[in-house]
């Protein structure tokens, strides 16, 4: 419960100082940078993290809250359930998608084959499971 009420007061923070859109603001700024240089800092930082076990972001959680599986649906398929599969790169310790359906939560999460093993992620993703 100790990370859940750091991360809360974290976002409450946030919040209050008028942040929550923060990271959107920073990549806006990336927007006019060309394709090959973000593609050129991100092979570098998945080399540095390779090389060094340790990556500058230690998790990303992109939490895309209640979704209605219904709209992925067409052709008489109508799904009851759906998840977003994180983007895998080396770049990032851990990256979570977090989506809600009627039924529940779906809980998927990539990280760097160097950084985590299945049971480590297994780990990581029942902690989530119990946190919420």
């Amino acid at each position: 419960m100790l990370f859940r009420s750091a991360v809360a007061a974290a976002v409450a923070a946030a919040l209050a100082r008028g942040d929550e859109a923060g990271p959107v603001r920073t990549a806006e700024a990336l927007r006019s940078l060309p394709l090959a240089v973000m593609d050129a800092a991100g092979r570098r930082a998945a080399r540095d993290v390779a090389r060094h076990g340790v990556a500058s972001v230690s998790a990303t959680v992109s939490n895309l809250g209640l979704q209605d599986p219904g709209v992925l649906g067409g052709a008489g398929f109508t799904p009851r359930r759906h998840w977003w599969i994180p983007p895998g790169g080396g770049g990032s310790a851990l990256f979570v998608t977090l989506t809600g359906h009627p039924h529940g939560i779906e809980i998927c999460a990539a990280a760097p084959g160097n950084l985590a093993d299945v049971a480590t992620l297994e780990r990581v993703l029942d902690g989530i499971a119990r946190g919420l």
